[in-house]
Formats: C-alpha cells, structure tokens, sequence
C-alpha cells in the first residue's frame, strides 16, 4: 500500500509539472490575460474569507500569503504545497520576487481562468531582496488591489485570542461561529495598539508605492 501511494503521488507530481510546462510553452492551449490582483490586507481582517468567496468561482484562483515566511512559498493550495516547494523555487522568491511572480504566480493559466491573484500583508516582505515585490506591484499598470480594512483594533485583538484559543485561524466559508469569551489583560492590549499603529505606518507606506498607477477596491471588515 505503500508503494502505491508513493506511485499515485509520482503521477499527481508529474501531471501537475507537465500541464504547467505544456501551458508555459504553447503546447496546451493557455493564456496570460486574465484579471490579475491582490489582496491588500493585515492578519485577522477578513481575508481567507474573502479569498474563500473569489475561490468558489471556477474561474478564480486566489493563492495565500506567498510573501509571509523566508523558508516556504504561502500558495494555500494542496497541490502547489506539496509539488512547488523545491529549494529552487524557494530560493527564486527570497532572492527575485518579481521573476518569481512573473514565472510561477502570473504565468500561463488555461483558458477557462479568468482572474488570478494573492494576499499580501502590509508587513510582509520588508527585507531585501524580497521587498522590491512592492516596487514590482507599482509598475504593473494592468494590477487590481482590492485593500480590505478591519478599524476595530480591539476586534482584531480578540479574533487573534480566540484563533490562538481554539487552533481555529481561518473560516472561508462564512459559517457562523459559537460565542466565546476570553480575557483581554490590559498590558497586552495596550501593546496590541502600539502595533496596529505600526501596521497603519507600513500601511500608508504601501499604498504609496502601489495605489499611484493601478485600479483599487477598498472593503471593509464589517461590509462582508
């Protein structure tokens, strides 16, 4: 039985690899000209939801936070998590974002894909290189953003408590979720403030460098 699954996974891992290379070389019938975004965000906003809803079109395909670890690529698709996590690709995001997103994120889809994009936080990727991802963002003119805001910094504190209490940190079905209590200790919601005003920093620095020249959606947390 073992053997077979390790047979079933060659065959997933090859077939996912040829598609992807029959695509990127004409042999398959593909395009690039698909709406292409991102979703402009903090933690705890909103947006696996939001990604859940733009997912459930067969026609969207909205990864995760591909910037928010050095070590590993953020796609929150089984088959990309499993067969596009080699050293190599890995190493391509840390060390050329913009030929990563080029290559493997805004790369040749079948016809059928009408939008692609991902979530980006306004913390994520600060260092370099990898921060020139923002400066990439900037200058792609054809890029929509859809910037999704959570005001309440105490909302967002309790959500992080809860998520951190019941192992539970994403719900992209909207599904209505039993009430729970937990206490807030003053010191450490202070501090929580102090950081939302950091993160508001990041922010307005980001939407400088990318806002100039693209389309913008702004949501908020409690519209959805």
């Amino acid at each position: 039985m073992m053997l077979y699954g390790r047979l079933i996974d060659l065959r997933n891992y090859c077939s996912f690899h040829l598609q992807k290379i029959a695509l990127n070389r004409g042999l398959l019938d593909g395009h690039s000209d698909y709406c292409k975004f991102i979703i402009l965000a903090r933690g705890r906003s909103g947006s696996n939801f939001l990604r859940g809803l733009l997912n459930s079109h067969s026609g969207v395909i909205t990864f995760g936070e591909l910037f928010r670890f050095c070590d590993s690529i953020g796609w929150e698709f089984p088959e990309y998590d499993r067969y596009l996590q080699s050293r190599n690709l890995i190493s391509l995001m840390q060390k050329d974002p913009c030929k990563f997103l080029e290559t493997d994120v805004f790369r040749k889809f079948q016809k059928g894909i009408l939008a692609v994009g991902f979530k980006i936080f306004y913390y994520h990727a600060q260092e370099d290189p990898r921060k020139n991802v923002w400066t990439y963002l900037k200058n792609r003119k054809d890029l929509k953003i859809i910037h999704l805001k959570r005001n309440n910094t105490l909302r967002v504190i309790f959500s992080l408590k809860k998520a951190s209490k019941t192992n539970k940190w994403t719900n992209t079905t909207g599904e209505i979720e039993e009430d729970f209590t937990v206490p807030l200790d003053y010191e450490e919601c202070r501090q929580a403030f102090i950081w939302a005003q950091e993160v508001k920093k990041n922010m307005i620095s980001s939407l400088r460098l990318i806002t100039r020249s693209t389309s913008f959606t702004r949501i908020y947390r409690k519209t959805i």
